[in-house]
């Protein structure tokens, strides 16, 4: 069944729209993200110009950060002064963006600089995510846990079983408190 869209100058898939609509929905919903930066290049994908496609999800993302805030503000998850300050800074990074896209539609680049963005916005994202995933391996090998942003050895320091009456000759060098490991030299200890 198609549907024609006016301001896009295209006919689409309903099926195909109500679809991707649902994906993202229910990916903003496991993961507490919001669905417009997924929304967007797939709206793109099936053929809607990134200025569009930009403008119409707007109500998505609208809609379900707000759902979002209410089922999180029940949950008493909202830290007040972290989201009075995310609105700040979310209220010029909009104007900005607002002011940007203006400019940019002015000069007839808006399509260009839009499927570049996403270009880098989801490689960037991709990356960091492999980067953490590569971290979290490679801590899971070594037997290092993480709780709360904070290390957590499953072993004893040598430093504190010295004072427990361990001898020297018992620690290993990768166990000390003041020594190093090869992996924390090159940066891939947090």
């Amino acid at each position: 069944m198609q549907l024609y869209l006016p301001i896009a100058d295209i006919p689409v898939n309903v099926f195909l729209i109500l679809a991707m609509g649902a994906a993202v929905g229910f990916v903003s919903g496991m993961f507490g993200i919001g669905g417009g930066f997924l929304m967007t290049p797939l709206l793109i994908f099936v053929g809607i110009a990134p200025a569009v496609a930009v403008a119409s999800v707007a109500s998505h993302i609208a809609a379900s950060s707000f759902s979002g805030a209410i089922s999180y503000w029940r949950r008493r998850a909202i830290d007040p002064a972290l989201a009075l300050v995310l609105l700040c800074g979310g209220t010029l990074g909009t104007a900005l963006g607002v002011w940007t896209f203006t400019l940019l539609r002015s000069l007839g680049q808006l399509d260009l600089m839009i499927a570049l963005s996403y270009v880098v916005l989801l490689s960037t994202v991709g990356a960091l995510m492999f980067w953490e995933g590569l971290r979290a391996i490679l801590r899971v090998r070594r037997g290092v846990r993480w709780r709360h942003g904070h290390r957590v050895d499953h072993q004893p320091s040598c430093r504190r079983r010295r004072r427990r009456g361990c001898g020297d000759g018992d620690c290993r060098p990768d166990q000390t408190d003041d020594g190093w490991q090869p992996v924390e030299v090159i940066g891939l200890e947090g």
